[in-house]
């Protein structure tokens, strides 16, 4: 048993107080008058005291409330062996590759496993999984996943410093993501080839349609000869003018830089058919007929109602970096606690600004704040078309941050230097190596509950003595 503060254990000297009161019985000497010698005059007084120590089981229970005092203030507790130690580590491969990589790495899996690392899905929960699941097995690129970088920063997260994690993966530029992230699990990286060398596709942005060429060391985009694509986009300015104003100035400066051809109008309910993009200002509920009325793929923003509340804030968007986007300051806001969509924007409490939903084939953006200056500084900076014009005309899911068109089929390749990230890290801390770690993991148990249940039945068994002792002494 040790302790988790031992400068409590210093209340312990407390337990001299019952036993002083206990070996201090002073018994008064009685006077007695005899009548035959009664002339003989009075002889001085005497007294007599006797020490000894009295109702030793009252005495003991109160020494040893007094020690168990002393143990709650101290805080005990045991080290008992962590049983994910029998985990010795991961292996993390994507599910549907288990059996190519088995057929290629079998030697090298089946000696992971006899050390006693168990078998992961590289995705989202860490699904663990065993050499019988063959389901699935065909790789496949061509469907976008969460990065590895964002994964292995959750796991990294979960895991003590040291844990180690073998995996099995391809090192094509798209699976990773944007931010390299600092680890410090012991993570090994092997390599698995890329199904294609060279890939190519066609994306259809606003500007145009572009043919991408990539292989593991380029990506190369070409214009392909087509019609500009026209957006037609409607606006309802409702209760806000002002805020129709800033966005049309938006749509017209993205237009003009982009040269696309976007045609603005005024929301015209008969021809909602014709919308690519529906700027709905009014705070009254969207008509569902109205969402029905517009072309698959539609888009919608619009201001979400509600009760506003002055805060001081920011804009935090998903994809920004460190001193990479400037400071927009949000000074007003729509309580966005029912909202059920994907947060887009958020401010930097982490609650949502703008939401992601789908109605009847149409994405709708809740925007929970107003355009106008006295809520927010975004109608001021450059964000507000880079940030939410593409959002609305442009296929945003295919581009990052950047502008760069992103495809699952794009081919390079990168390759971090995790060892270096985790050396660096390990360098700088005091938790020590990995060795040492997964050696000397343990876990604490307090023993605190236990010492309040022992306490109240000694304090109940005292009370219960001295209330015995008292009632004696008064009919005695």
């Amino acid at each position: 048993m040790q302790f988790l503060y031992p400068i409590g254990l210093l209340a312990l000297a407390g337990m001299l107080i019952p036993l002083l009161i206990h070996l201090w019985n002073i018994k008064q000497g009685k006077t007695l008058r005899i009548g035959s010698i009664a002339l003989l005059g009075e002889s001085s007084p005497l007294s007599s005291r006797s020490y000894k120590l009295t109702d030793l089981l009252l005495l003991l229970l109160r020494l040893l409330i007094l020690l168990f005092i002393a143990f709650l203030i101290a805080k005990p507790f045991l080290n008992r062996n962590d049983k994910r130690t029998a985990d010795k580590g991961w292996i993390l491969l994507k599910k549907q590759q288990l059996v190519p990589v088995y057929q290629e790495h079998g030697k090298t899996i089946d000696s992971l496993l006899k050390a006693g690392y168990s078998i992961h899905d590289l995705s989202p929960g860490f699904q663990q999984i065993s050499l019988k699941d063959t389901s699935n097995s065909i790789n496949s690129n061509d469907t976008l996943s969460v990065g590895y970088f964002n994964l292995l920063q959750v796991l990294d997260q979960q895991k003590k410093t040291g844990f180690r994690t073998v995996v099995f993966a391809d090192q094509r530029l798209e699976e990773f993501g944007e931010v390299m992230p600092s680890l410090n699990i012991d993570l090994k990286w092997i390599s698995l080839p890329s199904k294609d060398t060279v890939a190519t596709w066609t994306s259809d942005l606003i500007t145009g349609k572009y043919e991408g060429v990539s292989t593991p060391g380029s990506t190369v985009y070409t214009k392909v000869p087509s019609a500009v694509k026209q957006v037609n986009i409607m606006v309802n300015a409702g209760n806000y003018p002002k805020d129709a104003r800033y966005i049309r100035a938006a749509v017209q400066a993205y237009s003009k830089y982009s040269k696309s051809n976007i045609i603005l109008s005024d929301y015209q309910p008969g021809r909602i058919e014709t919308a690519d993009v529906l700027i709905w200002f009014s705070e009254s509920q969207l008509p569902e007929q109205m969402l029905s009325g517009m072309k698959n793929g539609g888009k919608v923003f619009s201001y979400k109602p509600g009760k506003s509340e002055a805060i001081n804030s920011t804009f935090h968007f998903a994809d920004m970096g460190a001193g990479n986007t400037p400071v927009i300051h949000l000074n007003r806001r729509i309580n966005a606690a029912s909202d059920t969509g994907v947060p887009v924007w958020t401010d930097s409490f982490g609650s949502t600004v703008l939401s992601k939903s789908e109605h009847k084939n149409v994405i709708e953006y809740g925007y929970y704040s107003r355009l106008n200056p006295n809520w927010s500084d975004l109608v001021w900076s450059s964000q507000f078309v880079r940030r939410l014009i593409p959002l609305l005309i442009d296929n945003s899911e295919q581009q990052d941050k950047n502008g760069f068109v992103r495809s699952a089929k794009d081919q390079r390749t990168f390759k971090p230097d995790f060892k270096k990230i985790r050396a660096a890290d390990l360098k700088n801390s005091d938790l020590g190596g990995p060795e040492e770690q997964v050696k000397n993991r343990v876990k604490q148990a307090s023993l605190e509950n236990y010492i309040w249940v022992v306490l109240l039945v000694l304090l109940c068994a005292e009370r219960f003595l001295s209330f015995r002792k008292f009632k004696n002494l008064n009919n005695g």
